[in-house]
């Protein structure tokens, strides 16, 4: 098991500058390279951070590395109002780009509403932020896939704890950060930050469908609206599957037209709903893969393999350990160095994934999008299932809501005691309409923008899910609980996304498969 002592407890008490610069100076990191996906929003005048490139806008600085996907925004007349950070596309289906910021005029009377309708109406991994008379604020994507944390003693809003930071960080003490960190929380201790909170006692994450006001440093919920998920009758459904189909199709479509992208397939319903909006253009995908580093993710990987060779006859690509070897440290010294790296990007919310401590994520083709599934899971309800069986619908009482937070079965009375008041602060904020679906909203507010910082330890690909999606969002919700839960939309989308998917086997489906010699892997390892 890797003990490696997190960054926040090797730093000195050094006052003078941030702790993401410290862990570089005792890591021997060079500045460019550690925060090459790296970002810091701070006051104008700003001093130069070092290994990052500054943006002055107009009150604001952005400090980013060279790894960060930037647009700035400029209206038609040319005058800065603000950046986008990230990739998106827009509510039409196009790929977000300077041009889709010249539509906008700072001078006329309905900029700020349009502009936040716009916005909001994103898909995308990305935050924006905006800096002009009409207003200064930094808005996320529907999960705020890409993380962002705010420090509103200091005033500066970044990409990750340790560069928020403009002094030593102080260890949050209602969680074991070091347990989180390593992985290695057992019983009732929290195994993951939950509500906001990070590994610092004073910075805060960002929460998705809120917009943070940067002169008051207060964030304010901009979504739900009351009318965005009204229920669907059953003889609507066939015509909002279709409509969900062509958004993500038309998602998908500005995505790989834009940037070459590989896309994983595993034998889940996520993956093969992105493939199933795909099939029509999979030559423009320059990968098909898979990561095989843990016995079920070799399953994975077959039925995958089963998917993309077998039914659409299309080369798939198994990521193996040994083939990834020479992108993988070696020595104790260098995997140590690797997992320090890991956690100053990531706000030290996991410990490095087996895929990327093996060198999978660095073997994969670079500069390209790496299209993921995650937000999909709404679909299938999967945050209403009981994780002590994940068949069994979960009931609504307290108890098992403060269960679905730290994905723990069996939470003890001292746990939910602990963050009950947080917990209900939190959901009597939602709006009416959100109350009935509330673990659709755990999942989405709760639960994804802490799990995807660890994206901004990989480099080589920016990872992004085309799914996150505010109208995709809102015509899942306008179907039932139980609808989603038994899988029937997940079976829906799929016959009207491509049917040649639909009706076939997941992974032990194709378990049975190769157990009767009906088909056989052509590398089964």
């Amino acid at each position: 098991m890797d003990q490696t002592v997190p960054a926040d407890e090797i730093l000195t008490s050094d006052p003078s500058g941030c702790p993401a610069l410290v862990v570089c100076r005792q890591q021997g990191f060079d500045p460019a390279e550690a925060l090459a996906t790296q970002f810091l929003i701070d006051q104008a005048p700003s001093a130069p951070v070092p290994g990052l490139r500054a943006l002055p806008m107009n009150a604001w600085v952005l400090h980013h590395g060279r790894a960060v996907e930037l647009t700035e925004m400029r209206d038609a007349q040319g005058r800065m109002f603000g950046a986008f950070l990230g990739i998106g596309v827009d509510p039409d289906g196009q790929i977000i780009s300077a041009a889709s910021f010249a539509a906008f005029d700072l001078d006329a009377p309905d900029f700020l509403p349009r502009f936040e309708h716009f916005v909001a109406y994103t898909a995308g991994r990305y935050a924006v932020v905006l800096d002009c008379p009409a207003g200064r604020h930094v808005y996320h994507d529907p999960v705020a896939h890409l993380t962002v944390v705010y420090h509103p003693q200091s005033r500066r809003v970044a990409s990750s704890v340790m560069l928020a930071l403009n002094r030593p960080l102080q260890p949050n003490p209602r969680f074991d950060s070091k347990a989180i960190a390593q992985a290695t929380a057992k019983g009732d201790t929290e195994p993951n930050f939950i509500l906001g909170h990070t590994q610092d006692a004073e910075v805060k994450f960002c929460l998705p469908n809120h917009r943070l006001d940067l002169d008051t440093f207060a964030p304010a919920r901009i979504w739900p609206l009351p009318d965005s998920f009204p229920p669907a009758e059953p003889e609507e459904y066939d015509a909002l599957v279709a409509r969900m189909v062509a958004r993500l199709k038309a998602i998908l479509g500005a995505l790989i037209t834009a940037r070459p992208s590989i896309l994983p397939v595993s034998g889940g319903t996520d993956s093969r709903k992105l493939l199933a909006c795909l099939t029509d253009r999979l030559d423009e995908v320059a990968e098909l893969f898979a990561f095989e580093h843990t016995n079920y993710a070799k399953l994975d990987a077959t039925t995958g393999e089963w998917v993309v060779s077998h039914l659409l006859g299309r080369p798939f690509h198994r990521y193996t350990a040994s083939e990834t070897a020479p992108y993988a440290p070696q020595s104790p010294f260098d995997k140590r160095r690797f997992t320090r790296l890991f956690w100053l990007r990531t706000s030290s919310v996991a410990k490095p994934p087996n895929e990327h401590l093996l060198g999978m994520t660095a073997a994969t083709p670079p500069g390209h999008l790496h299209l993921r599934g995650n937000v999909m899971d709404l679909m299938r309800g999967v945050w209403w299932g009981s994780f002590a069986g994940r068949n069994t619908k979960v009931g609504v009482t307290l108890r098992e809501e403060i269960s679905s937070l730290f994905l723990n079965p069996e939470p003890g009375r001292d746990l939910v005691e602990k963050w009950a008041e947080d917990y209900h602060r939190w959901k009597l904020a939602l709006p009416a309409n959100a109350q009935p679906v509330i673990y659709d909203f755990i999942f989405l507010e709760l639960f994804l923008h802490v799990s995807s910082a660890k994206y901004y330890g990989y480099e080589r690909n920016f990872y992004i899910c085309p799914f996150s999606d505010r109208s995709l969002i809102e015509m899942t919700l306008r179907f039932p609980i139980d609808f989603r839960f038994a899988g029937t939309l997940n079976e829906m989308f799929l016959r009207a996304a491509d049917p040649a998917l639909a009706d076939q086997p997941y992974r032990g489906g194709v378990r049975d498969l190769i157990k009767r010699g009906d088909w056989a892997p052509a590398n089964p390892g």
